[in-house]
């Protein structure tokens, strides 16, 4: 996906959001939304993981997955950007203060830039 946007255009920045505040229970919409193979493996069971015995996926700012689970997907995909773009400003939408800490050397902007403006305070 990187690779093909970068083929295509020069961003600005790039925004990434997490799918969060599904319905629940969020294995079933996303299966719903993105059909029964369209879901990498491995996010689908982080999210069932998270279901287990009852549990609700739901994590601060609305996330569906554990920190440690958006912090491997960030890092795969800042990596990916930065393969090809050491520059370019990376904006971490509506997350964690301390996931934006955690990239802060990464991101070359801050949660003050977010596009959305509406990041989750405190």
């Amino acid at each position: 996906m990187i690779q093909e946007l970068f083929a295509v255009v020069e961003p600005d920045f790039i925004a990434m959001h997490m799918v969060r505040g599904c319905p629940h229970p969020v294995s079933g919409t996303l299966r719903r939304w993105f059909g029964q193979n369209g879901i990498d493996p491995e996010y689908m069971a982080m999210v069932e993981d998270a279901e287990k015995d009852g549990g609700v996926a739901s994590f601060p700012a609305g996330h569906v997955l554990p920190a440690h689970g958006r912090e491997t997907m960030y890092r795969f995909v800042i990596d990916e950007i930065r393969a090809r773009s050491r520059d370019i400003p990376i904006v971490l939408c509506r997350e964690t203060p301390d996931m934006w800490k955690l990239f802060k050397a990464d991101l070359r902007t801050n949660p003050a830039n977010c596009g959305c403006g509406s990041l989750p305070r405190g």
